[in-house]
């Protein structure tokens, strides 16, 4: 009922305001009406809460941590026998035995990868490669893209020249207006490099296998003499007996080529420091006619 007064009946009801009048059952109505939205959003927020809370603790315990380890990759030229070799798909040689040693030592998972000594130092910079394998000699006059290891073994240095050559031994080793073979960016390149020889002619290679072919060379007459390891002119004289090797009474010791700044280094010598001196070593050394100065 509608009225310019506020009136109040009992059958008619309760008025609130002027001009409304809302009856009893109108009232339960509204009231009953408005628990019923409270109760609800308190329901309604504890149903949002707790699928949240479940879901997020499913995720975190089924997910499992996953650990990744670090594959330390190896570089290796081919053509430095006895201490690296290619065979079919496979690598083999001193230095390839003795660092499975140093990574079973170091717990390192390692790849064997083919690599020419003319892109060992965009391989380096490019992180490509982690060490190098080739019977390198350690001086740090050569360090420019990588760093050396621990020496391993001490070897002595010469020259390998053909028995046809006439003359004393001091004659042989005369390198004056000599074409000398050297492989390219080793201690023995910088070596011969730095005397200053009057006429020397310097050829540099990018493996022994080439330097070897041009000494045998007699015709053509490439090289007159190449200077190597002990290690090296041994293996290179027991298939060519026309040559013989010449102490130049000068020891370096091998080492391993290691990326600039690697945490790996540490790992190496660490790896270099157990081995040495063990069966194992000794073993491997007997294996692959390595003989130490």
């Amino acid at each position: 009922m509608i009225a310019d007064e506020p009136v109040e009946t009992k059958e008619q009801g309760i008025s609130f305001f002027k001009g409304i009048t809302i009856t009893q059952q109108h009232a339960d109505v509204a009231k009953a009406l408005a628990d019923y939205m409270f109760s609800y959003k308190e329901r309604h927020s504890e149903n949002q809460t707790a699928p949240v809370k479940v879901e997020e603790t499913k995720i975190e315990v089924t997910l499992p941590a996953v650990a990744s380890k670090a594959v330390t990759r190896i570089g290796v030229l081919s053509d430095c026998f006895p201490f690296t070799s290619k065979q079919k798909d496979n690598f083999a040689g001193f230095e390839v035995d003795l660092v499975k040693l140093i990574a079973e030592e170091g717990k390192l998972s390692y790849t064997f990868q083919p690599i020419d000594v003319t892109e060992m130092g965009q391989k380096f910079r490019d992180k490509a490669i982690d060490i190098v394998l080739g019977a390198w000699l350690k001086d740090a006059v050569v360090e420019k893209n990588f760093e050396f290891s621990n020496g391993y073994l001490s070897t002595d240095l010469g020259a390998v020249v053909p028995k046809k050559h006439k003359g004393n031994t001091s004659e042989k080793l005369s390198f004056v207006d000599k074409k000398i073979g050297v492989l390219e960016s080793t201690y023995l390149e910088n070596y011969i490099r730095s005397a200053c020889i009057q006429g020397a002619k310097i050829v540099t290679f990018n493996t022994t296998g080439a330097m070897l072919e041009a000494l045998l060379d007699t015709q053509q007459r490439q090289l007159d003499l190449a200077l190597i390891d002990k290690n090296t002119a041994q293996h290179w004289i027991a298939k060519n007996p026309e040559l013989e090797y010449i102490s130049l009474n000068m020891t370096k010791e091998y080492a391993f080529c290691v990326a600039q700044g690697s945490p790996l280094l540490k790992t190496i010598n660490h790896g270099i420091g157990k081995v040495l001196g063990t069966q194992k070593f000794t073993d491997l050394k007997r294996r692959w006619s390595i003989g130490e100065n």
